[in-house]
Protein backbone atom coordinates (compact mmCIF):
# COMPACT_ATOMS: atom_id res chain seq x y z
CA UNK A 1 0.00 0.00 0.00
CA UNK A 2 2.79 2.21 1.10
CA UNK A 3 4.42 1.53 -2.26
CA UNK A 4 1.50 1.90 -4.21
CA UNK A 5 0.94 5.77 -2.68
CA UNK A 6 5.00 6.38 -3.79
CA UNK A 7 4.83 5.49 -6.93
CA UNK A 8 1.03 7.37 -7.39
CA UNK A 9 3.20 10.51 -6.04
CA UNK A 10 6.34 10.20 -8.39
CA UNK A 11 4.08 9.71 -11.26
CA UNK A 12 2.08 13.17 -10.20
CA UNK A 13 5.17 14.83 -9.36
CA UNK A 14 6.68 13.42 -12.62
CA UNK A 15 3.82 15.07 -14.83
CA UNK A 16 3.97 18.60 -12.79
CA UNK A 17 7.80 18.56 -13.50
CA UNK A 18 7.18 17.85 -17.05
CA UNK A 19 4.41 20.75 -17.49
CA UNK A 20 7.11 23.23 -16.01
CA UNK A 21 10.50 21.97 -18.02
CA UNK A 22 9.34 19.48 -20.77
CA UNK A 23 11.70 16.23 -20.65
CA UNK A 24 12.24 16.50 -16.56
CA UNK A 25 9.34 14.19 -15.52
CA UNK A 26 10.94 11.69 -18.30
CA UNK A 27 14.00 11.65 -16.29
CA UNK A 28 12.69 11.47 -13.25
CA UNK A 29 10.90 8.29 -13.91
CA UNK A 30 14.05 7.19 -15.85
CA UNK A 31 13.14 7.39 -19.61
CA UNK A 32 16.52 9.50 -20.54
CA UNK A 33 16.38 9.41 -24.05
CA UNK A 34 12.81 10.46 -24.20
CA UNK A 35 13.47 13.03 -22.31
CA UNK A 36 16.40 14.40 -23.92
CA UNK A 37 14.06 14.04 -27.21
CA UNK A 38 11.21 16.28 -25.30
CA UNK A 39 13.72 18.46 -24.18
CA UNK A 40 15.39 19.40 -27.26
CA UNK A 41 11.93 19.45 -29.45
CA UNK A 42 10.68 21.92 -27.14
CA UNK A 43 14.05 24.30 -27.22
CA UNK A 44 13.36 23.93 -31.45
CA UNK A 45 9.52 24.49 -30.76
CA UNK A 46 10.62 27.63 -28.36
CA UNK A 47 13.54 28.69 -31.25
CA UNK A 48 10.88 29.19 -33.67
CA UNK A 49 8.13 30.61 -31.80
CA UNK A 50 11.06 33.44 -31.01
CA UNK A 51 12.02 33.77 -34.52
CA UNK A 52 8.11 33.93 -35.81
CA UNK A 53 7.88 37.11 -33.68
CA UNK A 54 10.82 38.61 -35.90
CA UNK A 55 9.47 37.66 -39.11
CA UNK A 56 5.87 38.62 -38.30
CA UNK A 57 4.57 41.61 -37.21
CA UNK A 58 3.99 41.07 -32.67
CA UNK A 59 0.29 41.91 -32.05
CA UNK A 60 -1.58 40.53 -29.33
CA UNK A 61 -2.75 37.83 -31.17
CA UNK A 62 0.41 36.62 -32.16
CA UNK A 63 1.36 36.37 -28.60
CA UNK A 64 -1.57 34.72 -27.95
CA UNK A 65 -0.46 32.15 -30.06
CA UNK A 66 2.96 31.40 -28.96
CA UNK A 67 1.74 31.09 -25.70
CA UNK A 68 -0.77 28.71 -26.73
CA UNK A 69 2.04 26.87 -28.64
CA UNK A 70 4.31 26.87 -25.13
CA UNK A 71 1.18 25.58 -23.60
CA UNK A 72 0.35 23.03 -25.86
CA UNK A 73 4.09 21.86 -25.96
CA UNK A 74 4.49 21.03 -23.01
CA UNK A 75 0.88 20.17 -21.82
CA UNK A 76 2.04 17.19 -24.51
CA UNK A 77 4.97 16.52 -22.66
CA UNK A 78 3.41 16.21 -19.61
CA UNK A 79 0.58 13.82 -21.15
CA UNK A 80 3.57 11.64 -22.67
CA UNK A 81 5.32 11.41 -19.00
CA UNK A 82 1.82 9.56 -17.66
CA UNK A 83 2.06 7.34 -20.64
CA UNK A 84 5.66 6.57 -20.27
CA UNK A 85 4.59 6.10 -16.16
CA UNK A 86 1.70 4.04 -16.84
CA UNK A 87 3.15 1.65 -19.33
CA UNK A 88 6.64 1.09 -17.71
CA UNK A 89 8.78 2.47 -20.92
CA UNK A 90 11.77 3.28 -19.53
CA UNK A 91 15.09 3.51 -21.76
CA UNK A 92 12.55 3.88 -24.96
CA UNK A 93 13.30 6.50 -26.99
CA UNK A 94 9.80 6.41 -28.91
Amino acid sequence: MDGDITARARRVFAFLLSLAAPGAGHFLLGAFRRGVAWAIGYAIVDILVVVGFFAMPVSLSTFLIAIAVALCASFAAALDTTRVASLGLRGHAC
